[in-house]
């Protein structure tokens, strides 16, 4: 699976149409094709065609959505950028260097989205929660923000980088087979009694556990069918109890 067909990059309400042309401009650098924009906050014209330099295919075959959650539909992992890391999210969204998030990228071959946020704010909290993994760029503490386009320069560059040692590679589950090894999880933390309150920690650790260390289509389907068997077995002994 080559770059072009297993990477997205996606903005999210840019603010500035020359960020637009200089993305596209770095992503035909690196050998990515597919930009998906969530609600521009900008026309998408002249300007960025002017930007862009060699890259006005890329500006023509703009894939504009409104909801962020369409990227998670169509995409195997989600991956968020930001400069600082939210403190609610330090211990189940563990930021990645981008060289690290790279390596085991490309260990996959499932679709991954590479989430750019606004140039005034960034992602929210909700917007990052929502992704599957998140990549922070190291940085001087004193001003750790960078320019959005040198951003996606050093995340594209690591990727291509990263990607360009070809070897065979498993097919790694999909969303629809993580959300499977999820719902079994549910069902037998509702056997269980567990708090309510701690769920979706659980549920958000479990899948990054996945994600991270990229699970293969293989390995989801035996911890499915052992999940299921637990299910079952946890049932019927409470119901005999």
């Amino acid at each position: 699976m080559c770059i072009e067909e297993k990477y997205s990059v996606v903005l999210v309400e840019p603010l500035y149409e020359i960020n637009i042309g200089f993305i596209a401009r770095c992503m035909k650098n690196f050998g990515f094709k597919k930009l998906y924009i969530i609600n521009p906050r900008t026309s998408i014209g002249d300007i960025s065609l002017i930007f862009s330099s060699h890259a006005k295919d890329i500006i023509n075959s703009i894939i504009v959505v409104k909801h962020f959650d369409e990227i998670i539909r169509s995409h195997d992992i989600v991956v968020g950028t930001t400069g600082k890391i939210p403190k609610q999210f330090s211990y189940i969204r563990l930021p990645l260097t981008p060289d690290d998030f790279a390596k085991k990228a490309s260990q996959t071959n499932g679709r991954i989205a590479v989430v750019f946020g606004r140039e005034d704010r960034g992602l929210t909290n909700e917007e990052l929660a929502k992704c599957d993994l998140v990549v922070t760029i190291p940085a001087n503490p004193e001003y750790p923000i960078l320019n959005l386009s040198h951003a996606a320069s050093i995340i594209l560059y690591e990727i291509y980088k990263a990607e360009s040692v070809t070897e065979e590679r498993e097919r790694i589950a999909g969303r629809s087979e993580r959300d499977l090894v999820i719902k079994y999880l549910e069902e037998i933390m509702d056997i269980l009694g567990y708090p309510a309150h701690r769920r979706n920690t659980v549920k958000v650790v479990f899948n990054r556990l996945m994600v991270k260390s990229s699970i293969t289509s293989n390995e989801a389907f035996a911890l499915i069918g052992f999940l299921r068997r637990l299910s079952v077995r946890l049932r019927n002994v409470i119901a005999n109890a």
